[in-house]
């Protein structure tokens, strides 16, 4: 059985829980967009658009995140981009305007950007065998993070407030940093 070694149930629950926590954050803005629209009478396109920016920010992070990573090591990238992820949450949740929570949304997806690289070292690094298995178990990190956003951030925007839920998915990054 793959999962017998100490070291690998750590590498797999670091990797799992740094991928589902920065989805949790990542996903934010579609979970919460009903709010959102309300509190800073965005349209149907802006919505859109600050849910693009988490995916812009991570796509131009990841390359220049890949070589951080290569020269300051694993752990540190990661737990450095998961304690900006809440950065960027806390920056969403603050938002007196539109655009704040844009340049947040934006910073918080750089942050993702950085989330990537370190687990696939860790991963690739740490493994003897079945590479692709747990590669595959890694990446489960996102869509179960993304369920969980659906599932909870709506509930709480709903109890307490949006910004509660934004600043709960930076809790969340600091919890697992």
């Amino acid at each position: 059985m793959l999962f017998r070694s100490p070291r690998a149930r750590v590498v797999m629950g670091i990797s799992l829980a740094a991928l589902g926590a920065a989805a949790f954050a990542g996903v934010s803005i579609g979970a919460l967009s009903p709010d959102l629209k309300a509190a800073f009478g965005f349209s149907r396109t802006e919505i859109g658009l600050v849910s693009a920016l988490v995916t812009l920010g991570a796509s131009i992070a990841s390359r220049p995140m890949g070589r951080l990573t290569d020269r300051l090591g694993p752990y540190r990238v990661l737990v450095a981009s998961l304690l900006a992820i809440a950065l960027g949450s806390v920056l969403q949740a603050a938002a007196p305007a539109g655009w704040v929570l844009m340049v947040g949304t934006l910073f918080l997806g750089l942050a993702y950007g950085g989330v990537g690289p370190p687990t696939n070292v860790v991963v690739a690094g740490r493994m003897q065998g079945g590479i692709g298995f747990f590669m595959s178990v890694k990446q489960a990190g996102m869509p179960i993070g993304s369920f969980l956003a659906g599932l909870v951030l709506p509930s709480v925007a709903g109890w307490l407030s949006w910004r509660w839920a934004m600043g709960l998915t930076g809790v969340v990054a600091v919890a697992v940093a």
